[in-house]
């Protein structure tokens, strides 16, 4: 398969038979087979371990698989020369545990760099990013650099960031880890406004109160599989199938 367009599909995402093995021949994913379609909300979930954040990497190139096919956008992931990844990446948002800010730009600068980067006029750039960061709660910081924020403010100029650009898929790994409920609830509601306009948008989460607030498909993972997930009085049964009961 090339890595240019495939076919025309519904699916944003075609995952077949992915394994991803460790050098010590433990498992990261196993078997894993699932299909996303375009404009879907869909929330990752399972134990710390279960493969959430590998799942993201493989998705955004980030790492290969070891066998099996990824398929995004009817691009094939795996076999994107390397020359090309960035072009790639202009579709995707990527929210990421560790931020990833660049350290010497302030929160403006951090936000808007992508737009720059495409060509986007000044005006145009900070009209983006300060909308995008009024809407995170974060307006106020926009001259100040990442290491005078807190992990909470990191987290939601990170957010911001990944929706500057419209991305036709948003991954987000944890995105309101560090956020009180009540902000966690409002960028839930920002993903779903996005997702409203048509944007694919994968959340990997713990939080089971969201989960269960926002009532989205759920795929969930233990140990590198994809398991039945069941929803009973707040509690998770992961690689069981079984609800329990408080």
């Amino acid at each position: 398969m090339e890595y240019e367009q495939i076919k025309s599909t519904d699916n944003m995402i075609h995952i077949k038979s992915l394994d991803m093995v460790y050098s010590r021949g433990s498992y990261a994913l196993a078997d894993i087979t699932l299909q996303i379609q375009k404009g879907e909300f869909i929330f990752l979930t399972g134990p710390s371990g279960a493969g959430k954040t590998t799942l993201l990497k493989l998705i955004l190139r980030e790492a290969y698989p070891t066998s099996g096919e990824i398929i995004v956008n009817g691009k094939n992931v795996p076999k994107i020369p390397d020359n090309k990844i960035h072009l790639y990446r202009r579709g995707i948002g990527a929210i990421f545990q560790d931020y990833k800010l660049l350290q010497r730009k302030t929160v403006l600068e951090n936000v808007s760099f992508v737009l720059k980067v495409l060509g986007r006029s000044r005006r145009e750039r900070n009209r983006r990013t300060l909308d995008l960061l009024r809407k995170v709660g974060i307006q106020h910081k926009i001259h100040s650099f990442p290491q005078s924020l807190s992990g909470g403010e990191q987290q939601r100029v990170s957010i911001a960031r990944a929706l500057v650009n419209n991305p036709s898929l948003l991954l987000a790994d944890e995105p309101t880890g560090n956020l009180d409920p009540d902000l966690a609830v409002e960028i839930m509601k920002l993903f779903l406004d996005i997702n409203m306009t048509g944007t694919t948008v994968i959340v990997a989460t713990h939080d089971r109160e969201l989960i269960h607030r926002f009532g989205r498909r759920v795929i969930a993972l233990d140990r590198g599989r994809i398991v039945p997930w069941t929803y009973k009085e707040r509690i998770f049964s992961f690689g069981s199938g079984k609800e329990k009961d408080k």
